[in-house]
C-alpha cells in the first residue's frame, strides 16, 4: 500500500536520492539491450538521500538540434538536470546542464513544451529547420512556492538554456502536476 508507514508529515516521494533508468524503443517494441541508468553518480554529483533525483521528468529537444534531450527534476537540490540527446541515440553526460531555482522544491514538476505556440521565443529559419527546426522551452514547477516557470530553449551551440522566468503563481501546491 503506498504511503503505509508514513507519518502523516512524510510523502513517499520526500526521500531518495534517486536513478532514472532509460529503455529505448523498436518496432519489436521496449528493449534492456541499450537500457541507460544515470544517478548523481554518474554526472558527478553527490547524491544525498532527499535529494529525490528523477522525481520528475520531461523529455524534448531543448536545443534545436533534432535529438530529445531528457530534463531530471532534482527537487531536493532546486535543480533540474537536463541530459543531451547523442548523435548515436540514447544520452550523452557530455556538456550536461544542471539549471539551479528558488523555491524549496524547483523542479519537482516538469513539462517540455511543444515547438511553436504563445512561448516561443527564438526565430524559425531555413538553415535551423534543416537541423531540426527551433528549441523546445521547458516548464518548471515549485509547487510548494506555487510557482511555475519557464525556461526557454537555446539555439546556442551545445545545450544552454535561457534565463528562467515565472509564468504563473498560485495558492496551495500549485504546479504540483503537469502535462
Amino acid at each position: 500500500m503506498p504511503g503505509e508507514g508514513l507519518s502523516a508529515n512524510q510523502r513517499a516521494m520526500d526521500y531518495g536520492d534517486g536513478t532514472v533508468d532509460v529503455l529505448y524503443g523498436s518496432r519489436g517494441g521496449l528493449s534492456t539491450a541499450r537500457a541507460e541508468a544515470w544517478s548523481q553518480n554518474t554526472l558527478e554529483g553527490r547524491p544525498r538521500y532527499y535529494d529525490r533525483f528523477g522525481s520528475a521528468l520531461a523529455a524534448g529537444d531543448f536545443n534545436g538540434d533534432g535529438r530529445d534531450d531528457l530534463a531530471i527534476g532534482v527537487p531536493g537540490e532546486r535543480a533540474v538536470q537536463v541530459l543531451a540527446g547523442s548523435a548515436g541515440g540514447g544520452l550523452t553526460r557530455k556538456g550536461n546542464l544542471l539549471i539551479k531555482g528558488e523555491g524549496s522544491d524547483f523542479g519537482a514538476a516538469l513539462a517540455a513544451l511543444p515547438r511553436g505556440g504563445r512561448f516561443r521565443t527564438l526565430e524559425r529559419g531555413e538553415a535551423w529547420e534543416q537541423r531540426g527546426g527551433s528549441p523546445q522551452g521547458l516548464v518548471v514547477a515549485a509547487p510548494g512556492q506555487g510557482l511555475v516557470l519557464y525556461v526557454p530553449g537555446s539555439r546556442a551551440p551545445g545545450l544552454r538554456l535561457g534565463r528562467v522566468r515565472e509564468i504563473a503563481k498560485g495558492t496551495g501546491l500549485y504546479g504540483y502536476a503537469l502535462g
